[in-house]
């Protein structure tokens, strides 16, 4: 299973996108603190394509 991260200020779009996602079965991280974006990246991990 892919974790993915989402960024998005707009609380409906944010839920929007994470719902679609995990109906995807995709592991979904929201990030709500924007202050604190890179300590999340490194805590969660989130899959990165390193095609």
């Amino acid at each position: 299973m892919f974790r993915v991260m989402i960024v998005e200020d707009d609380e409906k779009i944010r839920r929007m996108a994470a719902g679609t996602l995990s109906k995807w079965l995709y592991e979904v991280v929201e990030v709500t603190q924007f202050d604190q974006v890179f300590a999340e990246f490194e805590r969660t991990e989130p899959h990165r394509d390193h095609g």
